[in-house]
């Protein structure tokens, strides 16, 4: 139902405002279903509450909602989330995981065949990295080479989209054809900017 949240933003753009009633009707669905494509829209930015109507004088105060002054006209951020929330709601483990690693994969795009030395590998894998907006360097150490990312370029959606972490997992994973284990979330060090950390098995 993620595109119904698309088709209130387009209703929203072409009409200016509208009530939950009013969009209901719209789409021919319960406003049960509308409130709560509303309710993802409000918290996540897209639309906003301009001011409420006494259509009654014996009824609650009806809200009128309008796209909220920060909206794209693309509409790519409701594109994003709406994605990655039908991502997030995969229950199934292998499936969730198989489609991570899938998105991974064209992420990455076009990569060179797996040199068989580990050096060379995390070497072609920060290029990569670097990029696609990671700001990553890796480091040497006794037990096995980590990898330091900078800048998450997911940093904002994070919190609402935890499994943004996963994909960098599978984003490692394919890069240098080695399991990876992740040590570090957006951890600051003194004055230094959060950083995540990868430790190659």
């Amino acid at each position: 139902m993620a595109n119904l949240r698309e088709q209130i933003v387009s209703y929203l753009k072409n009409n200016q405002t509208s009530s939950a009633i009013n969009l209901a009707n719209q789409f021919n669905v319960t406003i049960a279903n509308i409130r709560y494509h509303l309710k993802f829209l409000l918290n996540n930015g897209f639309v906003e509450v301009i001011n409420d109507v006494n259509l009654s004088p014996r009824g609650r105060p009806t809200q009128i909602y309008s796209l909220s002054r920060s909206e794209k006209s693309t509409g790519l951020n409701l594109l994003l989330r709406s994605s990655l929330e039908e991502i997030s709601q995969i229950k199934n483990k292998r499936l969730l995981e198989n489609r991570l690693r899938k998105l991974a994969i064209i992420i990455i795009g076009s990569i060179e065949p797996i040199h068989p030395s580990l050096t060379i590998r995390l070497g072609t894998s920060i290029t990569r990295l670097n990029e696609l907006g990671y700001k990553a360097r890796w480091e040497a150490h006794s037990s096995s080479p980590n990898i330091i990312l900078h800048n998450c370029p997911y940093s904002s959606l994070i919190d609402s989209f935890p499994i943004l972490c996963q994909l960098d997992h599978f984003l490692l994973n394919e890069l240098l054809g080695k399991s990876v284990e992740q040590t570090e979330k957006l951890t600051s060090f003194k004055d230094r900017h959060p950083i995540c950390q990868f430790s190659v098995k």
